[in-house]
């Protein structure tokens, strides 16, 4: 998982970040130290990659280890994340509903200000459902989206799920109707699933960038249906196997005087220890300072998440922060998604060394 960054050219990061780079290329038979214009660096724990199109190597030299050393001074962040709220529109939802609208534009601004974030909302629409819908803010509506559509209480990861895949992915009969056709959401064979996803499967598809780390923030006082947490990350690493991917949710805990639950989020809770993501508690009578906690998650995800356009060979990376070395555990690697887990201060400055043999 990385550790910041941001593109390579001429000795300079490209990508809201300070950065002072030395790149050294060394090849069985000689050192070279170059500049990789146009190369794609990956700061954390396990990556960086040079690309090479302008830096030929001698004749039948390849590159056997490279060697990145840089200094990491954050001025301004400039990744991408999309971020997936997903509303729980049931009657018993108004008073969370309200908590959410009333911290939902300043978060917005927040993260928007850092970050090039694209927010999306699933959810019924304040204006057709007064008392249990949510709107987009006006401060999101530039970049973002949202899909008008009432989510039951067991229904958001489901949903969630079917609306973020292509619709020929997920194949269910009709309400009513006997079918012997196999029963699949975002790819995935189920035996049961909740109702009206065929009403929403893949909506928000077109609206997902490829290759952005993601968040899914989910709000409701009641689980979803067994095994959904399973189905809901497994579809999703079926359809995009390079996700870089966090779970958050505003869920419930357990009943606390004039707050009651429909039942603990148990399913929100596995998704979010799987992906690296947290729970908040939906009984809390103030949820600006957790709506503060997770705003700082999606910063930190946008700037310490990219892409590499090549993928290094495993087990081939080792990096260093402030010449501590980072354990395998801190970083992750899918495909050529590569995310720092074990984050820096980014508000101070950091030495980072990253070295890797590419494949």
């Amino acid at each position: 998982m990385p550790i910041l960054l941001g593109r390579v050219c001429d000795g300079r990061v490209t990508w809201g970040v300070n950065v002072n780079v030395r790149t050294s290329v060394i090849f069985a038979s000689l050192s070279v130290t170059a500049c990789s214009n146009g190369g794609d660096f990956a700061g954390d724990s396990k990556t960086f990659r040079a690309n090479s199109s302008n830096a030929t190597p001698p004749p039948s030299s390849v590159p056997s280890v490279v060697t990145e050393e840089f200094t990491m001074a954050v001025s301004q962040i400039s990744g991408k994340v999309d971020i997936v709220w997903v509303i729980d529109n049931s009657g018993s939802m108004a008073d969370n509903i309200l908590k959410v609208r009333a911290n939902f534009d300043a978060f917005s601004k927040k993260v928007s200000a850092s970050v090039d974030a694209r927010i999306i909302l699933l959810s019924s629409n304040s204006a057709t459902n007064p008392k249990f819908g949510l709107s987009l803010p006006a401060s999101a509506m530039q970049s973002g989206a949202q899909i008008d559509f009432e989510v039951g209480s067991k229904d958001p990861m489901q949903i969630a799920l079917a609306a973020s895949c292509p619709a020929s992915s997920t194949v269910l009969p009709q309400a009513g109707a006997n079918s012997v056709v196999a029963r699949t959401i975002c790819g995935v064979p189920v035996s049961s699933h909740v109702s009206r996803i065929n009403a929403v499967k893949g909506k928000m598809f077109p609206l997902l960038r490829p290759e952005t780390p993601r968040i899914y923030v989910f709000v409701t006082d009641d689980d979803a249906m067994p095994g959904d947490s399973n189905l809901f990350l497994q579809g999703l690493m079926s359809q995009f196997p390079s996700l870089n991917l966090k779970v958050f949710a505003f869920r419930g805990v357990q009943a606390s005087g004039a707050c009651t639950i429909t039942r603990p989020g148990a399913q929100y809770n596995l998704a979010a220890k799987a992906t690296g993501g947290e729970t908040y508690d939906i009984c809390q009578n103030d949820w600006s300072t957790d709506f503060d906690k997770l705003s700082k998650s999606v910063i930190n995800l946008a700037s310490t998440g990219f892409n590499l356009k090549a993928t290094p060979k495993e087990m081939s990376i080792s990096v260093t922060v402030d010449g501590v070395p980072v354990d395998a555990s801190g970083f992750k690697v899918v495909g050529q998604n590569i995310s720092l887990i074990v984050q820096p201060d980014p508000t101070k400055e950091h030495k980072i060394q990253v070295t890797y043999t590419p494949q």
